[in-house]
């Protein structure tokens, strides 16, 4: 399932999307859509995918507000750095991609299109 109102993957933080803060069902997205979704919208993530470089992403580093986050989804897990909870952690890490988005213009557009709250 997505958010009707900024099309991420479901992942409910106090009954509201972790993305945009919209009231949110508590459905929660797969490892593997959410990190397809960083991928595609944070142009500072390394992404890894299966072989070949095609299918889902297993793979995701990247570093926002001077912290490093990584995420693998691998056998059906996914495995986050820091460790904590899928909304927690990309709680955290829209945080610190909207500390760095307060000196970066293209970056606070980005989030701004993709219709993220910034924190």
């Amino acid at each position: 399932m997505i958010c009707e109102v900024c099309s991420a993957p479901s992942l409910p933080l106090e009954g509201a999307c972790v993305f945009c803060r919209a009231p949110l069902e508590e459905q929660r997205a797969g490892g593997a859509e959410l990190l397809d979704y960083l991928a595609e919208r944070v142009a500072s993530a390394r992404a890894r995918r299966s072989m070949f470089r095609r299918g889902p992403v297993r793979k995701l580093e990247l570093e926002a507000g001077g912290e490093r986050f990584s995420a693998r989804f691998r056998n059906e897990q996914l495995n986050l750095r820091p460790e904590l909870e899928p909304a927690l952690w990309v709680d955290r890490l829209l945080a610190g991609l909207s500390r760095d988005a307060a000196s970066d213009a293209g970056l606070r557009n980005a989030m701004t299109r993709a219709g993220w709250r910034l924190r």
